[in-house]
């Protein structure tokens, strides 16, 4: 069960409607839906007061999701990156935070444009680049040609 599942299942148990438990709290009961749909999640502030609400505690509400941490399992390197994360102060996470967003979004709109990364045997220069004309199976061998004395022409680059 998710978070939301279990708003939703303490909500029940304690025979509230969402419109109630949206007053408690001081939120729109279409916020509560949203949560309990894991479209959003509440803010800090907010969870103190659904425990109050629900009559219930942290470990309840978030009982699976710790479990489905402890079948994570890190790598030496992941748990060293992790408690340098951790030292960091406020702008350093800030920094590291905003890096790693846009590296995903990076790799995810490669996977999307069809872009390959390619490693050197040696493994420590990542390279990049694109599916060409040439790297197509059915490319006309003038398209191939094309694409060659396009990329052999050094006047192409200044």
């Amino acid at each position: 069960m998710s978070i939301g599942s279990r708003i939703r299942e303490a909500r029940q148990m304690k025979n509230i409607s969402r419109n109630k438990l949206a007053e408690l709290i001081g939120v729109t009961s279409s916020a509560i839906a949203n949560y309990e749909n894991g479209v959003s999640s509440p803010k800090l502030d907010l969870m103190y007061k659904l425990f109050d609400a629900l009559d219930c505690d942290a470990n309840y509400l978030f009982q699976d999701e710790m479990n489905d941490l402890k079948d994570v399992a890190l790598s030496a390197s992941e748990r060293i990156m992790i408690h340098n994360y951790r030292e960091l102060d406020a702008h350093g996470r800030e920094m590291v935070d905003f890096t790693l967003q846009k590296e995903w979004e990076r790799s995810v709109e490669c996977s999307k444009n069809n872009v390959i990364n390619i490693v050197d045997n040696d493994k420590s220069k990542p390279y990049i680049t694109t599916k060409a004309a040439n790297s197509i199976d059915n490319a006309t061998p003038e398209q191939n040609k094309h694409d060659d004395d396009i990329m052999d022409n050094d006047d192409e680059w200044k």
